[in-house]
C-alpha cells in the first residue's frame, strides 16, 4: 500500500486506475536506477471526508499494488505515527519530491529533498486568515520559513513529510497538500496580496490514523489476526496477536541470520493487557554499545526501549502497552545464531506486572509499588521499573509511603534511581523510613531499581510518577525559532539570561556553511581581540566574566594582550553599540589537554564590568546535571573563517 494526497487521484476514474503505476527505489527519473520497481495500482481508496468538511481537508488516499514491494538497501517502508503523536513547533522534518525546483521553475529529474521546520497551528491559521484562506484544520500540518527560500512546489503533491525521533526513527508526519506560491515567504505586512506565500500545508498523518488502519490493517482485529508469527524476515513489520506466542530468527533450519538485515514484529495483545517479553536464546553479535547487530524493543508510539546484543540472556522486559515492536538490525559483517523469546499477555495488576523478576516499562503516568505491599517485601527480590515521559516532559517521581531497611550508604536494601538507562546518572540512593522529596528527572527518562537482601524484610514503598513539561519546553515556547523578526527590540529586563531583544531567524547550517546574523539577536557573544587582532569568539556570563575556550588563550595567557569586545556585529566598522574591555585575569581549566582538547574551557575576568543593555546580556548556563538530546537542533555563531583554508 502506497499513502499519497487525495487531490493527485480523486478525478482519477475507476477504468483509468489499471494505467496507474507505482516507482519505488528511484532517484534519477532519467535512469533505471538499480532497485527500480514499477508496480500497477489495483485500487484507489480516497478518505471519504476529503474536501467536504473544508478546502483540502482530508487530503489523503491510499493506492493498493497488484504486487508486493521488494525491500531492498533502497527501498524500505516509512514508519507510521500513532495517532496521538504531535510534532512541536520547531522540529526539523523533510520533504521530498521531484516537484518543481522554483515557483516557476522545472520539475526536477533527480529527488530533491528540504528542511522545514513545523509550526503551530494557531500560528499557522492566523497567517491564512491574513490572506482571506480559511483556517489550518486538525487534518493539516504547516511547515516552512517566514522569510521563505525553502518549501516544497507543484509536482511534490503527495509525497512524504518525515520527522526524526530522538529514537533515530524516521515517521510519516505529514503529505504534501497544498500551499500558496513556492517559498514565498509570509511576511504579510511588506508584500503585496500577489506576492504573498504561506507555509507548506501538509496532511496531518497522525489526525488521520484511523482512516490508514480501517484500510490499511483490517487484520488487527483480533479475530482476524494469525495466532503466531509467520517465519521469516520481514522489513515493514508483520503482525502477531494473541495472549502468548513465541519469535525466533532465523528458524532451526537456517543457519545464522543475514547480514545487512533489518527485520521487524509488531507483537499486540488485548487491550486490557501489557506485555511480558522472556527470551530463550540470544546469539547476536556483541558490541559495547549495541551498535553493529543488534534486537531492539519500541514502545506503542515508536520511542526505543531499548536494544540489546552478545549472547547473556537479558531480564525479562514488562511493557507497559498492549502494543509493541520488536526489530532485529545487522551490519554487513559478522553475523550469530539469532534469538527466541516468548511474549505473553498479563494484567497490569498481577504478580508478574510489578516489575519485581523483569524490567517494567512504563509510558503512561501511574503508580508504582513494591511487591506484596502494604505487606512485607520478599528476600532477595530484584525489581526495575523504566519510566519513559513523552519528548518535552520530565518525570516527577513522589512517594506516598516508604519504609526500606535501613543502613549506612543503603548497601543491603535499597531503592536507586537513575536518570538514564545506562545508569551513568544516579538521581538518589534510597532507604531508611523516612518519605523522601520528590524527584524530578532531568529528562524524559528515569530508571528505578528495588532491591533486597535474605533478611529484615519491610513494607517497601509506594509512589507516584507524573508527566510535567520540561524547563527546555517552556524556554523554547518564549524563544520560538519560528518567528517573525520584529522592528523594536523586546522588553526584557537586561540582567535576564539567554533571551536576545530581537528573534533571530532559524539558522540550520553552520558558521561554515551558514549564513549572516541578523545585528545583535546574539547579545552574548564577544569578540577576543590579541595585540588588536581578532583570535577568538567568547560568551558573556556575567558583568565582569566572559567564557571562550581554553586553545585560544593557553599560550598566550598574558592579560595585558589580551581586550574583549561586545555589541559588535561588522567587525570592520566601528560600532556605536562597542564596549571594549582589558583583561584582568585569565583562568584555564586545570585538565584541558593540549593534545585531546579534553576540558577545553577558560574564564576571562574583565578589568571593568560591562554594562547590560539591549545588545549586550549574558546567556544562560546550564545544570551540572542538563543533558541534550540527540535531535536537538543548536546555533552556533562568531567571526571565524567562512571556508576551510581562508
Amino acid at each position: 500500500v502506497v499513502v499519497t494526497a487525495a487531490h493527485c487521484v480523486f478525478t482519477l476514474e475507476q477504468k483509468l486506475v489499471k494505467n496507474l503505476i507505482v516507482t519505488v527505489g528511484e532517484h534519477n527519473l532519467r535512469k533505471a536506477d538499480e532497485q527500480e520497481q514499477n508496480i500497477p495500482v489495483s485500487q484507489v481508496i480516497v478518505h471519504p471526508d476529503f474536501n467536504r468538511l473544508g478546502y483540502m481537508h482530508s487530503d489523503i488516499a491510499l493506492l493498493y499494488l497488484k504486487y508486493r514491494v521488494k525491500y531492498g538497501h533502497r527501498v524500505q517502508p516509512i514508519c507510521l505515527p500513532h495517532k496521538d503523536d504531535k510534532f512541536v513547533a520547531g522540529t526539523l522534518c523533510v520533504a521530498s519530491g521531484w516537484g518543481r525546483v522554483s515557483e516557476a521553475g522545472e520539475l526536477s529529474n533527480v529527488l530533491q529533498e528540504v528542511e522545514l521546520p513545523i509550526i503551530d497551528r494557531g500560528t499557522c491559521s492566523d497567517l491564512l486568515k491574513q490572506m482571506n484562506l480559511p483556517p489550518v484544520a486538525s487534518s493539516m500540518l504547516c511547515a516552512g520559513f517566514p522569510d521563505g527560500g525553502k518549501d516544497a512546489c507543484k509536482g511534490d503533491s503527495g509525497g512524504p513529510l518525515v520527522c526524526r525521533r530522538a529514537s533515530g526513527i524516521w515517521i510519516l508526519a505529514g503529505v504534501t497538500s497544498w500551499g500558496v506560491g513556492c517559498a514565498r515567504g509570509w511576511d504579510v505586512l511588506e508584500k503585496s496580496i500577489n506576492e504573498r506565500g504561506s507555509p507548506g500545508i501538509f496532511s496531518n498523518v497522525a489526525e488521520l490514523m484511523d482512516f490508514i488502519t480501517q484500510n490499511v490493517i483490517p487484520a488487527a482485529e483480533p479475530d482476524r489476526l494469525p495466532p503466531h508469527f509467520p517465519e521469516g524476515c520481514s522489513s515493514h513489520g508483520m503482525l502477531v496477536f494473541g495472549e502468548s506466542g513465541h519469535i525466533q530468527y532465523p528458524q532451526p533450519s537456517e543457519s545464522n541470520y543475514l547480514d545487512n538485515s533489518l527485520c521487524m514484529w509488531n507483537i499486540i495483545v488485548p487491550e486490557d493487557k501489557i506485555i511480558l517479553i522472556q527470551f530463550t536464546r540470544l546469539d547476536i553479535e556483541s558490541q559495547i554499545t549495541c551498535d553493529h547487530d543488534y534486537v531492539s524493543f519500541y514502545s506503542d508510539k515508536r520511542e526505543l526501549i531499548g536494544k540489546i546484543c552478545g549472547d547473556v540472556l537479558p531480564t525479562p522486559l514488562l511493557i507497559d502497552s498492549n502494543r509493541a515492536m520488536v526489530t532485529l538490525v545487522s551490519d554487513g559483517s559478522n553475523t550469530g545464531s539469532g534469538f527466541e523469546f516468548t511474549f505473553t499477555a498479563i494484567h497490569k495488576e498481577s504478580e508478574a506486572g510489578s516489575g519485581c523478576g523483569s524490567v517494567a516499562v512504563l509510558v503512561k503516568e501511574g503508580k508504582i509499588d513494591t511487591a506484596n505491599y502494604p505487606g512485607l517485601y520478599p528476600s532477595n527480590v530484584k525489581c526495575h521499573w523504566f519510566i519513559e515521559a513523552p519528548v518535552e516532559n520530565v518525570i516527577k517521581l513522589e512517594f506516598e509511603d516508604f519504609a526500606v531497611e535501613f543502613s549506612a550508604g543503603c548497601i543491603y536494601d535499597a531503592v536507586v534511581i537513575y536518570g538514564d538507562t545506562e545508569d551513568e546518572h544516579q538521581l538518589a540512593n534510597l532507604c531508611g523510613f523516612t518519605t523522601p522529596s520528590p524527584i524530578l528527572s532531568p529528562g524524559n527518562e528515569m530508571l528505578i531499581h528495588f532491591e533486597s537482601d535474605g533478611e529484615n524484610n519491610f513494607r517497601g514503598f509506594k509512589a507516584r510518577f507524573t508527566f510535567v513539561p520540561s524547563a527546555e519546553e517552556a524556554e523554547s515556547v518564549i524563544a520560538e525559532p519560528i518567528v517573525l523578526q520584529p522592528a523594536t527590540p523586546k522588553n526584557i529586563p537586561l540582567d535576564v539570561c539567554g533571551f536576545p531583544p530581537f528573534s533571530p531567524q532559524w539558522l540550520s547550517g553552520r558558521v561554515v556553511g551558514g549564513e549572516e546574523a541578523c545585528p545583535h539577536c546574539w547579545p552574548w557573544q564577544a569578540g577576543l581581540q590579541f595585540l588588536g587582532d581578532h583570535q577568538c569568539g567568547g560568551v558573556v556570563v556575567s558583568p565582569t566574566w566572559i567564557l571562550t575556550a581554553a586553545h585560544c588563550i593557553q599560550s598566550t595567557n598574558r592579560p595585558l594582550h589580551w581586550t574583549v569586545i561586545v555589541g559588535d556585529h561588522d567587525r570592520t566598522l566601528k560600532e556605536s553599540t562597542e564596549q571594549v574591555r582589558r583583561v584582568k585575569t585569565i583562568v584555564v581549566h586545570p585538565d584541558f589537554d593540549t593534545l585531546s582538547y579534553d576540558s577545553d574551557i577558560a574564564l576571562i575576568r574583565l578589568d571593568v564590568p560591562l554594562e547590560y543593555n539591549t545588545v549586550v546580556r549574558p546567556i544562560c548556563l546550564p545544570n551540572s546535571t542538563q543533558l541534550l538530546s540527540s535531535s536537538i537542533l543548536c546555533t552556533m555563531t562568531g567571526w571565524g573563517s567562512t571556508q576551510e583554508g581562508m
